[in-house]
């Protein structure tokens, strides 16, 4: 599986569903820090809870009181992303994301325009610039110089490393460069007193890393500590599972990779998480399992 944001597939899937066919998928990490108001507090508890439509709700009413708020605009936004990631993983299709993939963009996109100082959509804005296609509004030249400005800016700027480390692997493939900004995240994060947001997005810092040496360089061995501290931070994290599934079953570590594909068919089966299902079933054959799988 090559790595995918959340609005690759999100704004992909839902989006071009307007115009042309295309793409569809789940998480991916957006900015730092909590307002002070107590209701706003409150829908962000929810969304670090996985509790998306709640969390909507609430920033649906702070927003509808304060319509120029860009920072309220922009938590709104990235609500409606992991709601629609869930959505995905969940087999829905991409006709009934249309409505609330189109509101995302124009959110993130009226965000940056009313405050452009505003970190939380300038990295909303610099993905969706990032993974939306030529043709329907991205612009990589732009997002790059977004995320690159705001660590200029702020050089503790930890999960703007992490997306301009993505654009570089993903969109550039050069995956050196994006490795360096993806170490450098790291790094900065152990020199720092982490947002509670940085700290819940890290484990996606590491899984980034360990699957670009997974995928890209065929260097599992490296990959291996990376994939496993991902899963260390957050162990109900499907896609990692995976990818440490097929990392033991190249180091030919037959019976760990195994036994990590269980607990992922078991984690998605009672999630009803059924965008693995093909993945899983890929698996277990490779591994001669199939027969103990059953989706």
């Amino acid at each position: 599986m090559k790595p995918l944001s959340i609005l690759t597939i999100i704004l992909a899937l839902s989006l071009s569903a307007l115009t042309s066919p295309c793409l569809a998928q789940g998480k991916e990490a957006h900015a730092a820090g909590f307002t002070s108001d107590n209701k706003i507090e409150r829908a962000q508890k929810l969304f670090f809870s996985d509790q998306y439509e709640e969390a909507e709700k609430i920033f649906r009413e702070s927003l509808a009181a304060s319509p120029d708020d860009a920072e309220i605009m922009a938590w709104l936004a990235q609500t409606l992303a992991y709601k629609m990631g869930e959505q995905a993983k969940r087999g829905a299709s991409k006709l009934s994301l249309i409505s609330d993939g189109a509101e995302l963009k124009s959110l993130y996109t009226k965000a940056y325009k009313l405050d452009p100082t505003n970190e939380r959509a300038q990295l909303g804005y610099a993905i969706l610039l990032r993974d939306l296609p030529g043709l329907l509004g991205g612009d990589l030249d732009q997002a790059e110089n977004i995320l690159s400005d705001l660590i200029e800016a702020n050089p503790e700027k930890v999960l703007a490393y992490h997306h301009l480390g993505n654009l570089y692997i993903r969109k550039k493939e050069d995956y050196q460069k994006g490795l360096h900004f993806l170490k450098r995240a790291l790094t900065v994060a152990k020199e720092k007193e982490l947002t509670d947001e940085e700290a819940y997005y890290l484990n996606h810092t590491y899984h980034s890393i360990g699957k670009t040496y997974l995928e890209e360089l065929d260097e599992p061995k490296q990959a291996l500590d990376y994939i496993t501290k991902a899963l260390e931070l957050k162990p109900e994290f499907p896609l990692a599972m995976l990818d440490l599934t097929e990392t033991y079953r190249q180091l030919d570590q037959i019976e760990n990779a195994k036994s990590e594909l269980f607990k992922a068919v078991a984690y998605c089966k009672e999630h009803k998480y059924k965008m693995y299902y093909s993945d899983i079933k890929k698996s277990a054959r490779q591994l001669n399992v199939s027969k103990d799988i059953d989706l």
